[in-house]
């Protein structure tokens, strides 16, 4: 298994990031084409991603902690598999930090399995600091 994670910070308080976060049908902030099933733990979100998609299902949803677990059920086209990921929010001086982190199994090139996932969280991290700071 491999492992990445993306930290962030952002200037709003936690409270505000995770009534974003916790929200995982909701994801206007992310910048992509969503349609979704459900609400809180077993929800499920299609993510059209250009020619491909890919489709997550909610497995944790802690508010006292601020963290959201999630599964990709079916990866589409992506260059990993047995993906777990977490969105964890905690107070970061007079704003917040994400902590963002995956587990995976790489598909083929290790790095391209990376690349890949540096540019979704980097990508859905730039919206939702659009959406919390604008």
């Amino acid at each position: 298994m491999a492992e990445y994670t993306f930290t962030g910070s952002i200037d709003a308080p936690p409270a505000d990031v995770w009534a974003v976060v916790r929200e995982f049908t909701k994801g206007e902030w992310m910048g992509v084409e969503m349609t979704s099933e459900g609400e809180g733990v077993g929800a499920s979100r299609t993510i059209a991603m250009g020619p491909t998609s890919l489709t997550e299902a909610c497995e944790r949803l802690d508010d006292d902690e601020m963290v959201m677990g999630y599964t990709i059920t079916d990866g589409g086209a992506m260059p990993f598999t047995d993906y777990h990921s977490e969105m964890k929010v905690q107070p970061s001086g007079e704003g917040s930090e994400l902590v963002w982190s995956a587990n995976y199994e790489p598909v083929g090139d290790p790095d391209a399995a990376k690349a890949t996932l540096e540019m979704i969280y980097g990508g859905g991290f730039a919206g939702l600091k659009k959406h919390l700071e604008s």
